[in-house]
């Protein structure tokens, strides 16, 4: 008898899980059956999602910037960490989810499901960058579904680099659908341009991104958008480090007439500024790209400041050879004192004569002559 209240306690707790287990076994069932019916028998992956395939498709692209990766100046291109939303409305695969144990949203394989897959025409690397089958998809009861590709794209990029480093940049990247414009409407998604994925790079500042839709009159032509970048440079690593020095030095090889001329330090002062100012002008044009259509203007300040340095070295030792060599009055005056002097003592015999013939070779390279 004191066993009978603990069994009914132990059956009545088996009757309570019962019902649960069922429902999770329904709804495996019924996610599993619907799995199968939505990807498999009369859905074509290949075909578009509209009943009436006269009619084109409408596709919202909304594109998310993750990264700015790299900017290469002297190759002029862009790698950029980034994935495309996009959505449209699938005519062929609905479902009641009152049917379906109110399951409202599937997740099949991507290759499973019809995608508007596309290509990048100004790409560095491979053009179709969405290879991967794996990548999120979803359906909705509804018929609303979402693909999220997403890659590192890396684009050419056309630059101007005329206020180097205090420029802007504008990078485009054109997508080309495998479907024309009688198949397919591309339009902008409502949350379009939005950047709170995006982490801040180092040496560039993204100012805005966009979308802009290209239409032509001949709908045969493939659909496809373009997406915007305008980069701002952040200079402040280029000012203090080159510029800041740069404009020092330009200041310094003006002191060497400071110096007295007697130092001897004119001319090695002035050089080593000239060195200087060479060894800065090969750190900002690696920088650049050997292209002749945009140029600088920061290199035409640097080699103006060349100019300076080198006629500063021209200046310092033409004045050092002046201040050392002697005038012509002075030179003159020398030459005549020295010539009567001698005269006079060799007429009246001061000087013996094995004096006089060392003395020989002396007066014959200082024009003088004993005979005189």
């Amino acid at each position: 008898m004191p066993r009978r209240p603990l069994n009914t306690a132990f059956l009545l707790a088996i009757a309570s899980c019962l019902p649960s287990v069922v429902l999770m076994t329904s709804s495996y069932d019924d996610y599993s059956r619907l799995y199968t019916e939505m990807t498999t028998g009369r859905y074509n992956p290949h075909t578009r999602p509209v009943r009436n395939q006269s009619h084109p498709l409408t596709v919202y692209v909304i594109f998310h910037i993750v990264s700015l990766l790299r900017i290469n100046e002297l190759d002029q291109t862009m790698d950029i960490n980034a994935y495309i939303d996009f959505s449209w409305n699938d005519e062929i695969r609905t479902w009641d989810p009152a049917c379906y144990s109110d399951i409202t949203v599937i997740r099949p394989d991507p290759s499973h499901m019809w995608r508007p897959r596309n290509i990048i025409s100004n790409s560095v690397g491979k053009s179709d960058i969405f290879e991967d089958n794996y990548i999120p998809a979803s359906i909705k009861y509804n018929g609303e579904s979402k693909w999220s590709p997403g890659s590192v794209f890396s684009t050419s990029c056309d630059m101007d680099f005329t206020y180097f480093p205090f420029d802007q940049q504008e990078c485009r990247m054109f997508f080309f659908f495998y479907n024309s414009e009688r198949e397919v409407k591309v339009t902008k998604g409502q949350q379009e341009g939005r950047l709170f994925t995006y982490s801040t790079n180092g040496e560039w500042d993204i100012v805005f991104s966009t979308i802009e839709i290209i239409s032509s009159v001949n709908k045969d032509v493939p659909a496809a958008f373009i997406v915007r970048f305008k980069l701002q440079r952040r200079p402040d690593f280029f000012v203090f480090n080159v510029v800041i020095p740069l404009v020092i030095m330009s200041a310094l090889s003006s002191l060497v007439f400071v110096l007295p001329e007697t130092s001897g330090e004119r001319a090695s002062f002035s050089t080593t500024m000239l060195l200087s100012q060479t060894f800065f002008m090969g750190t900002v044009t690696g920088e650049l790209p050997h292209r002749s259509d945009t140029f600088p203007i920061i290199v035409f300040y640097i080699f103006s400041l060349f100019i300076l340095n080198c006629i500063c070295v021209i200046a310092a030792v033409l004045q050092l050879r002046c201040h050392t060599r002697p005038s012509k009055s002075v030179a003159s005056k020398t030459y005549s004192d020295v010539k009567t002097a001698h005269t006079a003592a060799f007429q009246s015999n001061k000087i013996p004569f094995s004096s006089q013939l060392a003395l020989v070779p002396v007066y014959k390279y200082c024009g003088l002559s004993t005979c005189s």
